[in-house]
């Protein structure tokens, strides 16, 4: 996920973790109640991670529907027009990565600088004052939908969620709340706002 890279320091230190103290890491495993009761161990921790919940919205069967992680591990296409349905912090990094293109601003510091307008030189006012920001196109159009009444992204952290919402206003997309998710079918994905009349956006 773009401005997310440093996740894989996290990951290469954790694994070198597990192999410098030992730990006999099993993946892909099943494991059944009657293994674990006669495998001799002290303790045992349930940590089996999650399983993106499917929201009952009838039609969510439809061939046009795929997870996030889907999505995100690139495991089927992603339409040029999307609905993300759900905006805590992985609607936004989702929607981050299927409207970026290029090379990731946060690993490039001339190319953050352009996109946010930012003048390195400090020769503008405040390092601001009448530079242009130079935002990439989207690689698609995507609105980004809660149910909720609150403004979207209200519950990302308070010292990050403003770029957030900022970086995704800046590739235009569309963050709704108050949806009411009616169906989906081939003409897309029908929501009512606030109670209003019903509309679809044709993902």
């Amino acid at each position: 996920v773009p401005g997310k890279e440093e996740f894989f320091e996290t990951l290469r230190y954790f694994k070198r973790k597990l192999e410098t103290t030992g730990v006999d890491l099993r993946l892909n495993t099943r494991v059944s109640a009657d293994e674990l009761a006669k495998g001799g161990f002290d303790e045992i921790i349930l940590a089996t991670g999650i399983a993106p919940r499917t929201p009952a919205i009838p039609g969510i069967e439809h061939a046009k529907v795929i997870s996030y992680l889907d999505a995100i591990l690139q495991r089927k296409p992603v339409g040029q027009t999307v609905a993300v349905i759900g905006a805590g912090g992985i609607g936004f990094d989702v929607s981050e990565f299927i409207i970026h293109q290029g090379v990731a601003t946060s690993q490039d510091r001339a190319a953050f600088w352009h996109e946010w307008g930012i003048d390195a030189e400090l020769e503008a006012r405040g390092g601001v004052a009448g530079i242009k920001a130079e935002v990439h196109a989207p690689a698609r159009q995507v609105f980004l939908l809660q149910r909720k009444k609150s403004k979207v992204g209200d519950g990302l952290g308070k010292t990050t969620g403003w770029i957030h919402r900022t970086g995704l206003k800046n590739k235009n997309v569309q963050m709704l709340n108050s949806v009411e998710y009616l169906k989906v079918d081939d003409a897309g994905l029908h929501i009512s706002i606030a109670g209003g009349e019903p509309q679809v956006l044709p993902v």
